[in-house]
Formats: structure tokens, C-alpha cells, sequence
């Protein structure tokens, strides 16, 4: 089948924008559990909310990249591959019935309605990464958009005092508006689940599925595993207030989202350069970081009673730890700058190496925190330094301005050089005067801009090790 792709640019924006969509859409729906329910309620439905997350982020890895991947083939390889995807989700969703059992004495019929939703949910997500792969990511944004006008409905009758807005029928009108924006997208798609040869067509690059599923889930378990721990060593409340710190900063999440599921099939469909996609990601890095800290300074300022509308009861405890969450976010945006890299690459192994430390240094430094500080502030602030040694190791194992630099000087000793006098002659094409020409700017672009990697580098580094300085100011000031 033939069609008609997209324009760049439209693309590029849609894909942006229904990221948008999906994710504050998704942050509204916590500011809307935060106003109605208590402290204690919020704490335990939170961990519910992250185990549906962490689902749907093994998914992304394990089956979404694999279809950005395919973004250079036809659209019906996409949808062959999408139709796999569909049934794997379907299938995946089982998995959040289970604390959704366990917690349902709890949160009653809270849990019922996220464990109904999942399905819906996932297999939205699903579609998406389809809509992306075949270049028609403006009809993900049509049907992303009306999710969100639904879940804003609900988050201003949250705000209304209205005697029917429970905590449940919250996350029901969320599932229903996620379902709605699933089948609008499936129907466009023609896109149905398919069991048929289902084990021997996820063998192609099933390793990779399994290191991008792992790498991409681990991080969301590690925080999962982090807000468990917290509840039952702590309590339910001090988990709400970390898990609503981390919701106010939300908008960072949706951005770096919103970078990635547009820039790797893009990198994909032009080939870019090791040495120009680190440039590029280096400058989305700076300016995520700087984003990062003056919200985090925005919110820490914010008076209590506008702040009510966002995450009710919760929001004071919350606020009191917005410096360590912030800080631990900026060393976030290095570590997904890390994580966009390798996966532009096709380097499952690594991706999968830098979210195991991360997360290994998060859990670790949440344990110890926990029971050394006995406080939510004490558990953010060593995450948070945790996350910073994480994400400057993974800097430093990579080195990727360096990669880069060395991947471009050598596609130009082969092309400007060429074989030397003894040596046998390259099975090449003949070399044109074009080339020849764009050889030599790209042989003088490392020296010209390789400084200018370093330092964007360095930049990221130097607001980290500010927000750092600040939060062991902070911990200091408020613990001792």
C-alpha cells in the first residue's frame, strides 16, 4: 500500500504536540487524585498509577522503538509490526491487576477502575509509536487532544467540590477518555491484535526488545520499588509527597518524551552523524536543565493556596522537597540525554547499562535514606545525589562528544585519503567534485565545533553540580 508521508516539519511538531497531549494528560490526572483524595489514599494510589506506568514503559522500549525503527520501511511492515505490538500490550496488561488485588482493600474501587484501564490505555500507546513510525503522528495528536480536554473536564470538577468526584470515578473518566483516543486511533489504522505465529514473529531482535524493555522499565520499577519502600518503611503520605513533587515537575518529563519520540525516527530517516546528534542533544540538554530549576523554583515559591488546586492536602509536604526532587530531575535530564544517544544507535546493551546503574544508585541511596533520615526530605535528597554520581559515571564511561569527534574524523581520513599508494583499491564509486567538496567541511566541522560539544557538555555539568551544592546546603539547613 502507498501513502503519502507527511511533511518534515509537520511531523516534527505533531509528534511534539501529541506527546504533549498524552503526558499532561496524564499529570492532570494525578493533580486531580491529589485534590479529592487524602494524603494516605494518594500515597497508595500513586504506587498503583506507577505500576501502569512502569508496564507501559517496558512496552515503549520493547516494542515502541522497535517500530520507530522501522520508520525508514513501508507502512504496512509498520502496522505488521504494530498488530504484534497490540497483542503484546493486551496481553501485558494482566500485570497490573496484580497490585491492583493486592491494594484493593485499600483504595476500594480505585483499583478496579486503573486495572480496567489498562488495557485501553496501553494499547493507546501502542498506536501511537504506529501513528509515529509511518510518518501520520498529527492523528495521534487529534485523538491525544481529546484525551486531554477530557482529563481537563476532570481535573476542573476536581476543583469543584462536587459530591460524585471520588478518587474512583476520577481514574474512571480517565480510562473512558484513554479508550475513547484508543479506538479513534485503531479505527484510522485498521490496526487489530493478532495472535497468529505470535512467539515466531517477536523472535527478529528479540534481544534488543528484552534490553530496551528492561532498560526503559527498570527505571519506572526502580521507582515503584523506591515509593513502596518508602510506604511501608515510612508511611503511605511521605510516599504521596514524593510522588506529588515529582508530578509538579512533570512538564520536564514531557518534554524530553516529546524530543525522543520525535528525534529518533528522524535521525533514522536522515542518518545523522554520531557528531551531530550529540550537538543537538547537548543543547536540548542545557536548556532542560535550566527549565528543570527555575520551575522547581517557581513551584518551591508558590503560595499554598493556589498550590491546594494542583495536588489538595498534598501539596505542602510536597513542596518542602521540591529542591532534592529538582536536583535529582536535572541529573535526569543528562542520564535520558545519555539514554537518546545510544538508542539513535541502536546500542540496546549500553541503554540497558546506564538505566541499571541508575536505578541501582536510586534504590540503594532510598533504603539507606529512609532509614538513616526517617524523613521524606532525607529520602529525596539522597536520591537525588544519588542520581547525580549515576548520570556523570554514564557521561564519563561513554565520553560521547569524543565519539562523535573520532566517528567524523574517520569517515573523512576515508574519504579525503582514500587507500594508500601499496594499499589495494577500495571498491568504492568514483568520487565527484560535490563530495569532494562536502569532504572538506566536514573535515574542518570537528575542529570548528568540537569545542562547542565540550563546552555544552561542561554547561550541563556546571548547572548540576549547582543544584547539588544547593540541595546539600538545603539538607544541611532543614535535617541538622
Amino acid at each position: 500500500m502507498t501513502e503519502t508521508v507527511t511533511p518534515r516539519r509537520v511531523r516534527m511538531l505533531s509528534g511534539a504536540l501529541d506527546q504533549f497531549f498524552s503526558s499532561v494528560s496524564n499529570g492532570f490526572i494525578i493533580f486531580a487524585m491529589g485534590v479529592v483524595a487524602t494524603p494516605d489514599e494518594f500515597g497508595y494510589v500513586s504506587i498503583l498509577m506507577m505500576s501502569l506506568l512502569a508496564v507501559m514503559v517496558c512496552l515503549r522500549g520493547g516494542l515502541g522503538l522497535p517500530l520507530l525503527h522501522k520508520a525508514d520501511q513501508s507502512a504496512d511492515v509498520v502496522r505488521r509490526e504494530g498488530s504484534l505490538a497490540l497483542t503484546t500490550a493486551l496481553i501485558a496488561s494482566v500485570l497490573v491487576v496484580i497490585p491492583a488485588l493486592i491494594l484493593l482493600p485499600k483504595v476500594g474501587m480505585a483499583a478496579v477502575a486503573i486495572a480496567v484501564s489498562a488495557p485501553f490505555v496501553l494499547s493507546q500507546d501502542v498506536c501511537r509509536y504506529v501513528l509515529m513510525a509511518i510518518g501520520r503522528p498529527q492523528i495521534a495528536a487529534l485523538w491525544d487532544g481529546a484525551w486531554f480536554v477530557g482529563t481537563l473536564l476532570v481535573l476542573v470538577g476536581s476543583w469543584l467540590d462536587l459530591r460524585f468526584i471520588t478518587t474512583s470515578s476520577v481514574l474512571a473518566a480517565w480510562g473512558f477518555f484513554g479508550a475513547v483516543a484508543f479506538v479513534g486511533m485503531a479505527i484510522h489504522l485498521r490496526l487489530v491484535p493478532s495472535a497468529r505465529n505470535f512467539v515466531e514473529r517477536l523472535k527478529p531482535g528479540f534481544r534488543d526488545r528484552v534490553n530496551y524493555a528492561a532498560s526503559n522499565g527498570l527505571e519506572q520499577i526502580g521507582s515503584l520499588l523506591a515509593l513502596s519502600l518508602v510506604a511501608t518503611i515510612l508511611s503511605p503520605a511521605a510516599t504521596g509527597a514524593l510522588r506529588g513533587a515529582i508530578a509538579l515537575l512533570a512538564p520536564i518529563g514531557i518534554f524530553g518524551s516529546a524530543v525522543s519520540i520525535v528525534l529518533i525516527p528522524e535521525s533514522v530517516r536522515s542518518s545523522a552523524p554520531p557528531q551531530r546528534v550529540w550537538r543537538v542533544l547537548t543543547r536540548l540538554g542545557v536548556f532542560t536543565a535550566l527549565m528543570t530549576s527555575a520551575i522547581g523554583l517557581v513551584f518551591y515559591m508558590l503560595p499554598p493556596s493556589i498550590g491546594f488546586y494542583l495536588l489538595g492536602e498534598t501539596f505542602v509536604s510536597s513542596q518542602e522537597i521540591l529542591p532534592p526532587v529538582t536536583a535529582q530531575f536535572v541529573a535526569a535530564c543528562l542520564a535520558v540525554v545519555l539514554g537518546m544517544y545510544v538508542r539513535i544507535f541502536n546500542r540496546s546493551a549500553a541503554a540497558f547499562w546506564l538505566r541499571t546503574s541508575y536505578v541501582i544508585a536510586m534504590l540503594t541511596a532510598a533504603i539507606v535514606s529512609a532509614l538513616w533520615f526517617g524523613s521524606a526530605m532525607g529520602v529525596a535528597s539522597g536520591i537525588a545525589l544519588a542520581a547525580a554520581v549515576a548520570a556523570l559515571g554514564g557521561l564519563v564511561v561513554l565520553t560521547p562528544w569524543k565519539e562523535g569527534a573520532a566517528a567524523a574524523t574517520k569517515v573523512d581520513e576515508l574519504v579525503i585519503d582514500g587507500p594508500g599508494i601499496d594499499e589495494p583499491p577500495m571498491n568504492v564509486e568514483p568520487v565527484t567534485a560535490e563530495d569532494l567538496a562536502e569532504a572538506h567541511e566536514s573535515s574542518a566541522a570537528p575542529a570548528r565545533k568540537g569545542g562547542m560539544d565540550t563546552l555544552l557538555t561542561l554547561t550541563i555539568i556546571a548547572v548540576l553540580a549547582v543544584n547539588v551544592i544547593l540541595v546539600v546546603l538545603y539538607l544541611v539547613l532543614r535535617v541538622f
